[in-house]
């Protein structure tokens, strides 16, 4: 599944994050008096890499190696979250280099602490961010037993036992010239709107889910989380199937003595997820109580978890969270170890399934070197001596003395050993289905004639009516009843087919939008680095290929892609007071201007819907002309416009192909095909 916040990075968003960082990077320079000719400009930068996944974030290199790392904090805000010098003893890599560090110190431990208070009081942050009754952390300066002083310090606070507002802040400081030489800062949600600024980016990147369905198809066409995604898993099914669970769960409960009622009762259940696969019977059970576990097909408990540290550890949770009783753990290693070979031994588990004869490792308990806070849980892990694959692990809160995770990966011959497979008389409905060639090309001669009549509604240079011949390659829906797909013409034009009956997707080969894809078929690269200058832009043979001049204004882009709603018969999903947004045409540095725009029209969705309609048209504003086209229908308009197609030709269910070609022996026929 991709994540709608992994954003698809293009040279465009990339290039203009850099300029809408590049005056905060000044800002904070010249808060703190560091020796940058402010404000900076796009000359001054050496390099710069973007990385996004889930939060964008940029790392800015200037020519004087001086480096910032930009990152978005919530909304539209970030935050300059580290600055470093070139040389930082902390974080010296070779014991050579230590000599370039010795000198003399010039500062005081009250100086110190006092230069770090006042550099962060530069930066404006709130009493959230750095409360001055705290003390922080100090390490250095150092003097060796040679007698040589390295005069460099770090000063370190991580503050507050609340986890909604806890954060870190560290600097180094050159003791001998009373000099930063870096600084981190790393807020937590709680922090984070004390410290974010707003950062006006004029490009709105495409989330790579969006990308990849806008471009490829691959999700308007497939098992949505609506039909479970494999099957069509029926209350009926799911119930009875948790009906012969619930007693396995309670056994294993029961003789590792967890603290959980039993036996489990379905009023005890807050979520159940069933296998979604035809005769694996097995799910994922969570209780009220927070417990959770995952029953294997095979037929036995795989997996047992609670809320404890290393099953629930969480980014945004500080160590402080997981915080246990002062002083010593209530269990030591002998007694930890001991608590596991008793789990083992009531579970009867074989030592070769579980390897729980080997020595294991462990992990924990652990005190967090910033805070002193005891962390009261340990992590077993037996694995196999030959290949150190892991077959089994367990945690324990050793302040409790209780079980808080176990884990199972065994051998398939370990799993026939352990596991007494569960029996279900009601069937599980596939809607996958088989595709052959018969098949896949009822689809194609139903779906063709519809992109024929949506070319020349937009005058595209295709011939009035398509055959299969103009046919590269057709990916055709895999879902009963659907009669949709997606398909590469020979020219490398591309339509989409929706399973409600339109055209919801086009492009043209030279359209923008899509070529900038690091090769134009799979997902793009979540991070990109280049030198932000003219020769590079000048080399770049996939950015070239675009350049050129802009022959039309504003107005007459938006009136060209109305026109183009109009002619599609989509014009009534526009409202009169939705005001489009135009995203191009761009200028890079070195003066390349890209003559592309998109014009979007993404109203505002009701309270109870997944989502609004969303239409975009592409437009090379150098050639007038509509390069691309996607519309994404609301639930409720979906329901009024459906005008699914139909064909005569019933397909096979995907089990009883697979069940045939299991019993002749024979590799399945790849469900997608090509011509």
């Amino acid at each position: 599944m991709v994540s709608e916040g992994i954003i698809h990075l293009t040279t465009v968003y990339s290039t203009a994050l850099l300029s809408a960082v590049l005056p905060h990077i000044s800002d904070y320079a010249e808060k703190l008096n560091l020796p940058i000719e402010h404000p900076i400009a796009m000359e001054q930068v050496a390099s710069f890499s973007t990385y996004s996944q889930g939060r964008a974030k940029i790392t800015v290199t200037l020519t004087n190696q001086y480096s910032f790392t930009w990152s978005s904090t919530h909304d539209n805000c970030g935050v300059i979250e580290d600055f470093f010098t070139p040389r930082n003893y902390f974080f010296i890599q070779e014991i050579e280099d230590m000599p370039l560090y010795f000198g003399t110190n010039t500062m005081t431990t009250n100086e110190i602490v006092t230069f770090a208070r006042e550099t962060v009081q530069k930066l404006g942050y709130s009493k959230a961010v750095i409360d001055p009754d705290i003390p922080p952390k100090l390490v250095g300066p150092t003097l060796l037993d040679t007698g040589e002083m390295i005069p460099q310090a770090n000063v370190s606070w991580n503050f507050s036992n609340d986890p909604e507002q806890n954060s870190e802040i560290s600097l180094f400081i050159d003791t001998e010239k009373k000099a930063l030489k870096g600084l981190i800062i790393v807020p937590t949600i709680g922090v984070r709107p004390h410290i974010g600024t707003p950062l006006q980016l004029a490009v709105k990147p495409d989330a790579e889910k969006y990308f990849l369905q806008r471009t490829q198809g691959s999700l308007t066409n497939q098992a949505t989380s609506k039909t479970e995604k494999w099957m069509q898993i029926t209350p009926t099914y799911s119930n009875a199937l948790l009906k012969l669970i619930l007693p396995r769960i309670s056994d294993f409960a029961e003789k590792v003595e967890l603290n959980v009622e039993t036996p489990i009762r379905i009023d005890q259940v807050k979520h159940f997820r069933a296998d979604p696969l035809p005769g694996k019977y097995g799910g994922t059970v969570d209780l009220k109580n927070g417990a959770r576990f995952v029953f294997d097909p095979d037929g036995f408990v795989g997996t047992y978890s609670k809320p404890g540290f290393y099953t629930d550890w969480d980014y945004h949770k500080s160590p402080s969270y997981y915080r246990g009783k002062p002083g010593k753990s209530e269990m030591n290693t002998n007694e930890i170890l001991s608590f596991t070979q008793n789990v083992f031994s009531k579970l009867g588990y074989p030592t070769d399934v579980t390897r729980s004869d080997s020595v294991p490792t462990l992990e924990g308990p652990l005190d967090d070197p910033n805070s002193g806070v005891r962390i009261p849980y340990c992590l077993f892990s037996w694995s196999s001596e030959d290949s150190g694959k892991i077959y089994s692990q367990m945690e324990v809160d050793v302040q409790e003395k209780e079980l808080t995770g176990f884990w199972l990966n065994s051998s398939r011959e370990g799993r026939n050993k352990i596991g007494v497979p569960l029996k279900m008389e009601i069937p599980l409905e596939s809607l996958f289905v088989h595709i052959t060639p018969t098949y896949s090309n009822a689809l194609l001669k139903a779906v063709l004639p519809h992109i024929s009549d949506f070319a020349q509604k937009l005058d595209l240079p295709l011939d009035q009516s398509l055959t299969e011949k103009q046919v590269l390659s057709f990916r055709p829906s895999q879902i009963r009843d659907e009669v949709a797909g997606s398909i590469e013409l020979t020219n490398h034009f591309w339509f989409e087919f929706d399973k409600a009956g339109y055209v919801s997707s086009f492009r043209s080969p030279d359209n923008y939008f899509f070529a900038e894809n690091s090769n134009e078929k799979y997902p793009p690269s979540r991070s990109m680095s280049f030198v932000p200058s003219k020769d590079l832009f000048a080399k770049n043979a996939k950015i070239r290929q675009f350049a050129g001049k802009t022959r039309m204004t504003t107005n007459s882009i938006i009136s060209l892609a109305t026109e183009t709603l109009k002619k599609l018969g989509f014009e009534s999903l526009i409202s009169t007071n939705c005001t489009p947004t135009l995203e191009g045409p761009y200028t890079l540095p070195g003066e390349i201007h890209l003559p592309y725009c998109r014009v979007a029209w993404e109203p505002e969705k009701s309270t109870d819907a997944d989502h609004g309609n969303a239409l975009h048209v592409e437009i090379n504003t150098r050639e007038r002309k509509v390069i691309g086209f996607y519309l994404q229908l609301s639930d409720e308009n979906e329901e009024k416009m459906a005008s699914p197609l139909k064909i005569d030709l019933e397909p096979e269910g995907l089990p009883n192909y697979l069940k045939r070609a299991k019993n002749r022996d024979t590799p399945a026929t790849p469900l997608i095909w090509n011509r």
